[in-house]
């Protein structure tokens, strides 16, 4: 209910307070959301001894096979090389990264980058990947350093192949320490974007940005859904003109969506069914 009730907005909040209230239940509305802090949390006490033993932080779950011995590196790539990864991932429609012109647009264009295979257990290397076959790329975690100086999370997949040929160049020591602080950074670009976004211009940054297609308009709106329940959301006043905007979506519905993209329009099309609109 945390998350419910701090993005719901006022309507939201005074249509929740009147249905609790409804049903007789005494409630109280949560405090605030926690903030994302800038820079990495602290390392613990073991994963200090982690990196001077030499300990390698990603490890396979039970009943899955471990990653191999080519994706237990860190490496470390300029700018032109992390934006050809984000590139490639985009244009092969792997499912992960989507950077484009904004992402190189906001790097440090001199600035040291870390990526490392990090995949979460339903990335794992061999589990399907919905489409009759199996997932045969890495999910790799980024530590991003933008044109401000400050150091983001990133995340994008990067085939086995491409992420081999990339040099190797920092001691297995630093690597360790790099795979903690990158875990441990929660700011990402989304939340880097968000709060830059007031600032950003052309002059500033030299991001143009280019005209949004129906699908990334609706996007923040609709992203709050992975935690927030459908029927609080319609009730929260954002439901403006969702008839044109489903009508916008189908009409992209030909493109693959992943991601974001594929839940805007699953949900989509589920709030208008429940809610009558189209």
């Amino acid at each position: 209910m945390s998350w419910v009730w701090h993005t719901a907005g006022p309507e939201g909040r005074a249509w929740t307070l009147r249905t609790i209230e409804q049903d007789g239940i005494q409630w109280t509305p949560p405090p605030p959301l926690p903030v994302h802090g800038k820079g990495p949390s602290p390392m613990t006490l073991r994963q200090r001894a982690g990196v001077l033993l030499g300990l390698w932080p990603v490890k396979a779950t039970a009943g899955r096979q471990p990653l191999p011995a080519e994706a237990t590196v860190l490496k470390a790539l300029d700018t032109a090389a992390v934006c050809a990864l984000y590139e490639e991932a985009g244009r092969l429609r792997l499912g992960l990264g989507a950077g484009g012109p904004w992402l190189q647009a906001h790097l440090d264009p001199d600035g040291v980058h870390y990526l490392v295979p990090d995949p979460a257990n339903y990335y794992w290397p061999g589990n399907p990947d919905g489409q009759g076959g199996t997932i045969r790329w890495w999910q790799c975690t980024a530590l991003l350093r933008m044109y401000d100086g400050e150091q983001i999370s990133g995340m994008v997949a990067v085939l086995p192949e491409t992420f081999t040929a990339l040099p190797s160049t920092l001691p297995r020591r630093e690597q360790v320490r790099l795979v903690h602080l990158a875990r441990a950074t929660e700011r990402d670009s989304y939340l880097w974007g968000r709060d830059h976004e007031a600032e950003c211009d052309p002059q500033r940054c030299g991001y143009i940005p280019k005209a949004a297609d129906p699908l990334s308009q609706i996007t923040d709106e609709v992203a709050p859904l992975t935690r927030m329940s459908v029927r609080a959301w319609a009730a929260s006043g954002r439901r403006t003109d969702l008839s044109r905007r489903v009508h916008l979506v189908e009409r992209w519905a030909g493109e693959p969506a992943s991601g974001r993209r594929g839940l805007a329009l699953v949900v989509l099309k589920l709030v208008s069914t429940r809610s009558g609109t189209c």
